[in-house]
């Protein structure tokens, strides 16, 4: 995981680590989420450039990720202190 979803969670980067140690779905999730916001931030900055729709439809999929992520921490709220 890179810093994406630790800026998002702040509160939350111990458990999102702890889990992130115990569970592959979770690491599949971070990892997309990591992508998908590497692929906004080029488009944000002028670098890429990027269909309306497809730059929309890249931030509902962040949005979903966001959730999923979420989702899999309640999951295992044992892990949120």
């Amino acid at each position: 995981m890179s810093d994406y979803v630790y800026r998002k969670f702040p509160l939350l980067t111990e458990a999102m680590q702890a889990l992130r140690a115990k569970d592959a779905t979770f690491r599949e999730v971070c990892t997309d989420y990591e992508e998908i916001c590497t692929w906004l931030a080029a488009r944000d900055d002028g670098s890429a450039d990027a269909d309306p729709k497809e730059y929309v439809d890249a931030q509902e999929v962040k949005l979903d990720l966001e959730d999923e992520i979420l989702k899999l921490l309640e999951e295992h709220n044992d892990l949120i202190s």
